[in-house]
């Protein structure tokens, strides 16, 4: 699944903000984040890091879908950017149900995610027309499926997730 997240970071040097100099760049996250801040906080300029330091944090993020960043290291933030624009809202989504940033990657990769759908009705739904598909429809009709998505979720066969406006469903092996 290809994203349009566009996760930036604001980086700057640890140094500089301890010693009360607010002193970075906004970048986009991705795969040339390392390269892109290194190129910016070059220490051969007085110019890029006035206080002479060179411990760089990423201090701020947006475009993240909601997921918390926090502070962490540039190359962290560049692996998250980078997975984020692969894999997108889903991702954010399985990491914030408390998977690192590997085990998510790893579980989305192994078909944990099933899809978005308008409810988890819709979901319980589509994945079972084969088995009634041979059901009279006037008894079709009399199937709750909310009752059987509810019943199914609270016995651990999937995780639902609401996001904007839809419902994000994970299937764990």
């Amino acid at each position: 699944m290809v994203s349009n997240m566009e996760p930036r970071v604001y980086v700057a040097c640890l140094h500089c903000y301890n010693s009360g100099k607010l002193h970075g760049e906004w970048f986009e996250a991705d795969d040339g984040l390392g390269d892109e801040v290194d190129a910016f906080f070059n220490p051969e300029s007085s110019e890029r890091l006035p206080c002479g330091g060179e411990e760089l944090m990423v201090h701020d993020s947006e475009g993240f879908d909601g997921m918390e960043l926090g502070e962490v290291g540039v190359s962290e933030a560049e692996e998250t950017g980078a997975a984020l624009r692969e894999h997108g809202v889903a991702l954010a989504l399985w990491i914030g149900q408390g998977r690192s940033l590997k085990q998510a990657i790893k579980d989305l990769n192994n078909g944990v995610f099933q899809g978005d759908y308008e409810s988890a009705e819709d979901y319980v739904e589509e994945h079972n027309e084969d088995f009634v598909k041979d059901v009279p429809d006037f008894i079709k009709w009399h199937i709750d499926w909310k009752g059987v998505a509810d019943d199914l979720e609270t016995n651990g066969a999937f995780t639902s997730i609401e996001h904007a406006g839809r419902v994000y469903i994970f299937e764990e092996g």
